[in-house]
């Protein structure tokens, strides 16, 4: 788009005087951003996929070599692969005007077997920004796919761009070595980019002061978890000025959170720095993990044991439940409604509950329906045949659940509930009656 703001025509201006990418710089690019290949014949011949130049390696089984002609390293390769296609963004640093610029280009690969590999090279965004945090993007049109190198428009000029995504996560694979940066930067302590993505560090360096320290104490591992793992950033810092203050240098960073992680799992101070700087990470590390380990398995016995407790309790109470089914609810048993095709009857025993869940493919066993207070459960048939199960609240006197085989309604639910409801004044009356069991069942 065109430029509109006093910043934007500024930016454009000034990006139009930038000079081109340079011969060395693509050179570089070549060299140190992409796989080089020497393809491997039958009979040990060689064959770089640079400059497609032809040597005999003999008995030489080495997976790396270096092409006799142009002298680049080649990995071998011993597939029937004739062709590849590589693609890579790499990043030139520099500066105009008060202005941070970091330049992107993308590199396109295309080698055969036998012939020299061909570069397309593509300057496809620039990105400019000030200490006032003023930025501005100038960039090819890109498809929304921001993570991949094969979406851009070459066809397209380089415009200005509306800040997206698409533009922001461009990843780098390299960044030139020669750079210029603004003096406030180089004041901060840059000194190089220890593998970071140029943008997150420069603009650290420009706006945190945490970057800042990292950089100039050398913490550079710290720094890349820094700029890329939010998670860390909210939560180690005051451990990380802890190991600032001792002089401690953090070198497998992946390792000291995990030493972190160990440290607070096992309830141990995590700011005491004899914890937290440890002379020998790896061993301590691991004689904690193992210290972990050991408790753990010492809890997960006694869950375990607990776990059995508890099911032995419940077993028992199961099994008691089914002994007294018949005692608790003898009131009931003799219970039989008819209206001279469908019969209703209570069941007798926790047998009878198991044989009812089996036939009609219900829970009315497996959920121990004969262990439940102010239930009374029932089973309505024709003749031989089992048609639906029905359960009675005995404490307001309704009707809970009617449901034949797979709970579903048979044909005669209608029925069935209504030769229920019709006899609930009965069923009412056995539980006000006054037994010897009567304290066993709540009314």
């Amino acid at each position: 788009m065109k430029p509109k703001t006093a910043l934007q025509k500024k930016v454009a201006i000034l990006s139009a005087a930038l000079r081109p990418i340079t011969a060395t710089q693509k050179r570089w690019a070549f060299s140190q951003c992409f796989k080089h290949t020497a393809y491997r014949g039958k009979n040990g011949s060689m064959i770089c996929s640079e400059c497609a130049h032809e040597w005999t390696a003999g008995d030489n089984r080495n997976n790396i070599c270096r092409c006799p002609e142009c002298g680049a390293k080649l990995t071998v390769s011993h597939s029937l692969k004739r062709k590849s296609t590589q693609k890579i963004h790499f990043a030139v640093v520099t500066s105009r005007d008060n202005f941070q610029v970091i330049r992107v280009v993308h590199v396109e690969c295309r080698s055969r077997k036998g012939e020299k590999a061909e570069y397309i090279v593509d300057e496809v965004l620039q990105r400019w920004f000030d200490t006032e945090g003023n930025e501005v993007n100038i960039a090819r049109k890109k498809c929304f796919m921001p993570r991949y190198c094969d979406a851009w428009n070459f066809d397209s000029d380089m415009e200005i761009r509306c800040r997206t995504a698409n533009y922001d996560n461009i990843p780098i694979y390299a960044t030139y070595p020669k750079c210029r940066v603004l003096p406030i930067i180089r004041r901060n302590g840059f000194n190089g980019f220890h593998d970071t993505d140029p943008y997150d560090l420069l603009k650290g360096l420009m706006s945190d002061n945490k970057v800042e320290t990292l950089v100039k104490t050398r913490q550079y591992g710290l720094l890349a978890y820094y700029l890329y793992r939010s998670q860390y950033r909210r939560d180690s810092w005051q451990l990380i000025k802890i190991c600032l203050r001792h002089g401690y240098k953090v070198k497998d960073v992946a390792t000291w959170y995990d030493h972190i992680n160990t440290l607070e799992r096992l309830g141990m101070d995590v700011h005491n720095p004899l914890y937290l700087c440890p002379k020998s990470l790896r061993s301590v590390h691991n004689r904690l993990v193992e210290l972990l380990k050991r408790r753990e398995e010492k809890v997960r016995i006694e869950n375990e044991r607990n776990a059995e407790i508890r099911r032995q309790i419940r077993q028992r109470k199961d099994d008691e439940a089914k002994e007294t089914y018949p005692q608790r609810m003898s009131r009931y048993l003799d219970l039989v409604f008819s209206d001279g095709l469908i019969e209703i009857t209570v069941l007798q025993t926790a047998e009878d509950f198991y044989n009812e869940g089996e036939a009609m493919h219900h829970c009315v066993y497996t959920n121990a329906y004969y262990a439940k207070d102010n239930s009374l459960v029932m089973s309505a048939h024709i003749g031989e045949k089992r048609i639906e199960t029905v359960e009675i609240d005995l404490q307001h006197m309704s009707i809970s659940q009617a449901h034949g085989s797979h709970n579903q309604n048979s044909e005669y639910h209608d029925r069935i509930v209504s030769l229920v409801q019709r006899n609930l004044p009965a069923i009412a009356r056995r539980t006000s009656q006054k037994s010897k069991n009567a304290d066993v069942i709540s009314a």
